[in-house]
């Protein structure tokens, strides 16, 4: 059977671009296209190297892993399938990008930019969260750089209690100083 990714190298052959951009923008209109309903996070978790705790060296690697947070009861949504560069590694858990909580052309245009920004950005404000060790389900599946664009286009995000519209609304709210 054709993975997601043998079959986006599939029909990616003759294509030439004059510009990167255009070339990211095809591959992840393409990602979306292919692995609507095709994948899984599960599936992603299975496959993917995975650590069993975090260090130092955590930090800005993307990682996915199923999640169910503390507080859920409290929160008005949650991501149980967040999908996260962690920034700051604590005792207990560890403060990180869910980058979930971004509709995906604000993921673009953050992914695109990623190396000149900082923590301090307003693009960082709506997906910064923290989560805690003892409230994760998986192992924690680290997805390797060169599949970043693919992870952060794939449809992993499982957000409960409100839809994905919402969530994204919301956090174009938080950016812009609305909430």
């Amino acid at each position: 059977m054709e993975t997601v990714y043998q079959k986006i190298l599939r029909e990616s052959q003759g294509k030439e671009f004059k510009k990167i951009e255009d070339s990211r923008k095809w591959f992840r209109e393409t990602a979306l296209k292919v692995t609507t309903g095709q994948v899984t996070p599960s599936q992603i978790i299975k496959e993917k190297p995975s650590v069993s705790t975090l260090n130092r060296k955590s930090v800005w690697k993307l990682m996915l892993y199923n999640y169910s947070p503390k507080t859920k009861q409290k929160l008005p949504y949650y991501d149980t399938y967040p999908i996260v560069f962690p920034y700051k590694i604590e005792k207990d858990g560890f403060y990180g990008y869910n980058l979930h909580y971004l509709p995906p052309a604000i993921r673009a245009i953050l992914m695109d930019n990623i190396y000149g920004l900082n923590s301090s950005s307003e693009w960082f404000k709506a997906c910064t969260k923290k989560y805690l060790f003892a409230y994760i389900r998986s192992s924690i599946a680290i997805i390797p750089q060169s599949e970043w664009d693919l992870a952060l286009f794939l449809p992993l995000q499982r957000f409960q209690k409100k839809a994905d519209a919402t969530v994204w609304a919301d956090s174009i709210n938080k950016i812009k100083g609305k909430r």
